[in-house]
């Protein structure tokens, strides 16, 4: 256990480390990235590395009392907070709570989680334990992007970005840490995009599989059978909050892969090769330009996920965009 079972992020895991072992930590840090990436994951292991007590070695190490109480959610000085939604009361309660000393450590860390849904009041109620904080507090708030947090927040907190990492690790995690066969950890590698949490999903989330097909099936039929269909078929997939960046990464390589078979037929390059015969088909119906405005349209529905739009409206626009742009020859 330590930050070597963290997949990719050297450069930041390397300077973590190097602040836990100098005694430099910061009072606050924005952890933000896709939740592919599992920033939660990561804040919790950083929080763990503070806490350990082993002094010498891999922090954390994962053998100590502390490190067992962080996995178990049970250390006395860390508070985690899971709510999609944090309210103003829960910050006052934070900043009350931040102030009275550790119980069996030098450090008290609250970790934030979803800081994307703290309301403006709820952010600016925090941002005095920011400027004002004790020497032993230490706040980790965890979020899509760090651009989703107001300016404020953002420049009290020291910002660590997580990137996707390469398919080469990803399949190598697979296949010799989880011990899948070297079909499915090669073929999760290539859907995940770098993002861990989606490979495993790929592979142990028969919905997320079953998402991903009716999603596709749901694209190939838009021009047929027109934007009420489409918008009722969208509704039949039950996408949840926490569903909607999965499905944006989906669409993304799906017309990624549309794009590249159109101009080169050649199905060892596709993400989805399974989808190959779907592909092939609504690649001779789309022009090229229909196929890059639709890439257009997920990235924009990337961008507002970052801004808290709400899901429903996203897929709604998604949908209407998408028809519009394949329709366009």
């Amino acid at each position: 256990m330590g930050f070597s079972t963290v997949l990719g992020q050297e450069l930041v895991k390397k300077e973590l480390q190097r602040q836990i072992n100098g005694n430099t930590l910061n009072h606050a840090y924005l952890i933000h990235g896709n939740p592919g990436l599992d920033p939660q994951g990561f804040a919790k292991v950083f929080a763990q590395g503070i806490l350990c007590m082993e002094k010498q070695g891999e922090i954390p190490c994962g053998r100590c009392i502390a490190c067992k109480k962080v996995l178990s959610n049970n250390h006395e000085d860390l508070v985690i907070y899971p709510e999609e939604t944090l309210k103003v009361d829960n910050v006052r309660s934070l900043e009350k709570d931040i102030h009275i000393k550790p119980y069996s450590s030098g450090k008290k860390i609250y970790i934030i989680n979803h800081g994307e849904g703290m309301t403006p009041q709820g952010q600016n109620a925090l941002l005095k334990t920011l400027e004002e904080p004790p020497s032993f507090g230490i706040i980790l708030i965890v979020a899509r992007s760090k651009e989703s947090l107001l300016p404020t927040i953002q420049s009290r907190c020291q910002g660590l970005g997580l990137k996707p990492v390469s398919r080469e690790e990803i399949y190598d995690a697979l296949k010799n840490t989880w011990g899948y066969d070297e079909e499915k950890a090669r073929a999760a590698a290539k859907i995940a995009g770098g993002k861990i949490k989606t490979a495993l999903r790929f592979l142990e989330d028969e919905d997320y599989e079953n998402r991903r097909k009716q999603l596709f099936v749901l694209y190939s039929e838009m021009r047929e059978k027109g934007i009420t269909a489409s918008l009722e078929a969208l509704e039949r997939l039950s996408i949840e909050k926490d569903q909607i960046d999965e499905v944006l990464d989906l669409s993304f390589s799906f017309f990624r892969d549309l794009l590249l078979y159109k101009a080169l037929q050649k199905p060892e390059w596709l993400i989805h090769g399974d989808q190959e015969k779907l592909i092939a088909s609504l690649g001779k119906n789309c022009s090229r330009e229909g196929i890059l405005g639709s890439l257009k349209e997920v990235e924009k529905m990337q961008g507002y996920t970052r801004a808290n739009v709400s899901t429903k409206s996203i897929l709604e626009m998604l949908v209407l965009n998408i028809h519009q742009a394949l329709s366009d020859k």
